[in-house]
């Protein structure tokens, strides 16, 4: 009987795979240290009802465990985080494009990472939810966005709250410019290098411009400005359906804009 029971202890320390480590968690990510743990290798679900504007509810469906937190680390395995847990992580273990140039060391400070994939996006190794939590001291992330698109004919936006997919901030290119919007803005007065201000072609639009073509660096402060002090209107703005994105008009000025579009930022910015 004993020696059946140690043949079982010595079996199950056989199937322990060596070497094997625990997933990477917040600290690890945000701290860019990854040496001592596994990136998530893929997704295995998390589902949530999600409200958003409570006052004229709307559903979403996400697939995290929280619908306010952000990717905490009880969601390691949802499809959800997986932007963070897996691509950010990666980043970090293997490498890539990064704000700080050439290898990501560990470290306090944060950087923005390019990933390259077939919906190119700029995210970071911080832990930021999305564009709610966004403050100037992010600006760092839409400068160096703007250094990844081609303004001719691109463009960049960032998901609202309630159209996000990814519950880590993520800031995407457009393989084409929204025609609709560049013509709208075409038409529009600048009213101000500094602020948000509604447009009249698109009142769903919130926008500062640039008489030329250059790179916008007060966007992130613009928006928490925005969303710490929105304008007053009825109904009033709805912060978990406010997106953001960069765009040139046809007259090639450069374009920072909010915008409240109730499907989000993506069909307003892009083609």
């Amino acid at each position: 009987m004993h020696a059946t029971a140690a043949l079982l202890v010595l079996l199950s320390a056989c199937l322990i795979e060596p070497g094997a480590a625990r997933l990477c968690n917040n600290k690890d990510i945000s701290s860019k240290d990854v040496s001592g743990c596994d990136c998530q290798s893929g997704p295995t679900g998390c589902s949530q009802s999600c409200t958003y504007c409570p006052s004229d509810p709307i559903y979403e469906t996400k697939q995290i465990k929280d619908c306010k937190s952000g990717c905490t680390d009880s969601e390691t395995n949802c499809t959800g985080c997986g932007l963070y847990f897996r691509t950010v992580c990666n980043c970090v273990k293997h490498g890539c494009p990064n704000s700080a140039g050439g290898a990501i060391t560990p470290g306090p400070a944060p950087v923005w990472v390019y990933e390259s994939t077939n919906d190119p996006l700029i995210t970071t190794t911080e832990f930021l939810p999305g564009i709610l939590q966004m403050r100037a001291s992010h600006e760092r992330g839409w400068t160096y966005a703007q250094e990844w698109y081609k303004p001719a004919y691109q463009a960049l936006f960032l998901n609202s709250p309630r159209s996000r997919k990814m519950e880590h901030i993520h800031i995407h290119v457009c393989k084409n410019r929204n025609l609709d919007t560049a013509n709208h803005l075409t038409d529009e007065d600048i009213k101000s290098s500094s602020r948000l201000v509604q447009t009249v072609k698109d009142p769903e639009l919130y926008c500062l411009g640039v008489n030329h073509s250059v790179t916008i660096s007060n966007f992130a402060g613009a928006l928490s400005n925005f969303l710490a002090n929105p304008p007053s209107q009825t109904p009033p703005i709805c912060k978990d359906l406010v997106g953001a994105g960069i765009l040139q008009d046809h007259h090639d000025r450069t374009w920072a804009c909010a915008t409240t579009h109730r499907k989000g930022p993506e069909e307003k910015f892009c083609q």
